[in-house]
């Protein structure tokens, strides 16, 4: 039976699902992929981090700002 609404298309296997899963088997779109979610952990990271110096050891913005310049001379 076929879908009248076409909602169903996008979960079950339809021509968009399957155009969604080609373009994660392409290497170059599956690194991509790969590298934005890396550096969105990385930035992550960098604001939790600084929300904790800020709240546990009661830095300032600037203190917790330039505690991160170190890292950024190596990386």
């Amino acid at each position: 039976m076929r879908d009248p609404s076409g909602a169903l298309g996008r979960w079950s296997g339809g021509p968009r699902g399957r155009r969604a899963a080609a373009a994660v088997r392409r290497p170059e779109r599956s690194g991509a992929y790969v590298t934005r979610m890396l550096s969105m952990g990385a930035m992550m990271g960098f604001f939790f981090t600084a929300q904790f110096v800020q709240s546990v050891h009661h830095w300032t913005p600037l203190q917790a700002g330039l505690s991160f310049l170190p890292m950024r001379a190596y990386g």
